[in-house]
């Protein structure tokens, strides 16, 4: 198995990276958990679609493992920071998509009586 499969499938939340040759244009595919439904393939379509157009190429996985994030890329960027600046969008992109499960929790217990009064 490759590794970048590898990493992806020992990740709990996991993204292929798209980036230009100096990394200054990025961009991310959900790869896990892994988008089902009509939506993930129109929405794979206007990705490619965009990938194309704006001249990015397959340079790698990101993917979270027990809270952290471990980066897998087949070529390095000249720039340090622009390596941190990927897993910063991607620490970003993994909190977007857990909010989504925490919202109604905090709604839930927002709604409980305060049993102090």
């Amino acid at each position: 198995m490759r590794n970048d499969v590898a990493l992806a499938f020992r990740s709990d939340i996991a993204v292929s990276i798209f980036a230009n040759a100096d990394f200054s244009d990025t961009a991310f595919a959900a790869l896990s958990p892994v988008p089902n439904g009509p939506e993930s393939e129109s929405g794979l379509a206007a990705l490619t679609t965009e990938v194309q157009r704006r001249g990015l190429r397959h340079v790698g996985v990101i993917g979270r493992i027990d809270g952290t994030p471990e980066i897998l890329l087949s070529i390095l960027p000249e720039d340090g920071t622009r390596l941190n600046a990927l897993r910063a969008a991607f620490q970003h992109y993994c909190t977007v998509l857990t909010i989504g499960d925490e919202v109604p929790w905090l709604e839930r217990l927002h709604a409980l009586p305060d049993m102090r009064l």
